[in-house]
């Protein structure tokens, strides 16, 4: 049972199994409303769709943008079409995950077979974008909670999760903080860490990282600050496909709430890129965090418009497949057999 719990291919089928589960229940339950129907066959904005789309292509390039400046900050001689070319297959493969292969480990092990030995080097790259993504989600939402004081909201539940976030964002800085300090990564606590059983190896390969990236901070400030316009691209785009339907939608300042929180949801690597667990954040936190009256069937519809729209931009992933199949081919088998990115976190894309 443990060698199959192990396995590439059958992790894969689980978390395809119960994307299509949790994908299935939310839209039987969901089309059981009336309200759902209506909404689903209200005549819809053609336009705000067509700008919503745009955006989150620009907020897309923009993460292949971020990673590629994160490899060239390590002497690679990386050039950003080849970001632009692996960023769209590594998007691609996070949706359809051949043999459990994984956008984010299917990019190092290819960077690592176009600059021979750099193996270590090329996993610290796509930690650290995965690592500088989610930070900056946190720090979107924060700073969208305390600009519209959701702090102190009336309502408890708006409270307890404005609360947790701006916890949850001030640990992960003091944190990333302890990183750039050479005793936290070279001393007694960085090897406790590596030898923790199953998640000894994450550690390992995320104190590599920091090590790395120590003496590049202009580098990680750039990162960071395009996240926040990737991020910043993806609340929009949620935005205008709300405001592409008739009817109350969440306002702008509390989609900037929203769209992140679910996006920290989708990061979680429970289903390829996201799948079911996002959908699923956003139809609890709309009804929530809205002050309108919204409801979480609109919060669903407009996930399936977004979701449709990502897959339509990894579609684009399939033609840069085509004029590279046997290098992509090397790529992928590779992955499968090397255990020593096996390890690197992969979910939605930040």
């Amino acid at each position: 049972m443990k060698n199959l719990l192990r396995n590439k291919y059958f992790t894969g089928f689980v978390k395809f199994a119960l994307a299509a589960v949790l994908i299935g229940w939310l839209f039987y339950d969901a089309s059981r409303k009336p309200e759902f129907t209506a909404i689903l066959h209200e005549p819809k904005d053609y336009r705000w769709i067509a700008l919503a789309s745009l955006l989150l292509f620009v907020g897309v390039v923009g993460t292949f943008i971020r990673w590629q400046l994160l490899v060239r900050a390590l002497g690679f001689p990386f050039t950003l079409r080849d970001g632009i070319r692996l960023g769209f297959l590594g998007y691609l493969f996070n949706f359809i995950a051949p043999g459990g292969v994984g956008g984010d480990i299917f990019k190092a092990v290819s960077v690592a077979r176009q600059f021979h030995g750099r193996k270590a080097q090329a996993v610290a790259t796509v930690f650290v974008d995965r690592i500088i993504g989610l930070y900056a989600i946190m720090l979107v939402a924060s700073t969208a909670i305390l600009w519209e004081g959701l702090a102190t909201s009336e309502m408890a539940d708006v409270r307890r999760i404005s609360v947790g976030t701006l916890i949850c964002t001030a640990v992960g800085g003091v944190m990333l903080a302890m990183m750039l300090v050479p005793g936290f990564t070279s001393g007694r606590l960085s090897r406790r860490l590596a030898a923790l059983p199953r998640v000894g190896r994450v550690f390992a390969q995320l104190l590599d990282a920091v090590r790395l990236y120590r003496e590049q901070m202009p580098t990680i400030y750039l990162a960071l600050l395009i996240s926040f316009g990737v991020h910043c691209c993806s609340v929009g785009c949620y935005y205008m496909l709300g405001k592409s339907f008739p009817g109350a939608s969440p306002t702008l300042g509390e989609h900037f709430v929203i769209v992140p929180l679910a996006m920290v949801v989708g990061a979680l690597p429970i289903t390829p890129n996201g799948l079911g667990t996002f959908e699923l954040a956003v139809e609890t936190l709309f009804p929530m965090m809205s002050t309108d009256e919204v409801s979480g069937e609109r919060g669903l519809i407009v996930s399936l418009f977004f979701r449709l729209i990502t897959i339509g931009i990894a579609l684009v992933g399939v033609a840069v497949y085509f004029f590279s199949r046997r290098d992509v081919a090397a790529a992928l088998h590779e992955a499968e057999v090397d255990e020593e990115v096996a390890e690197i976190p992969t979910g939605e894309a930040t």
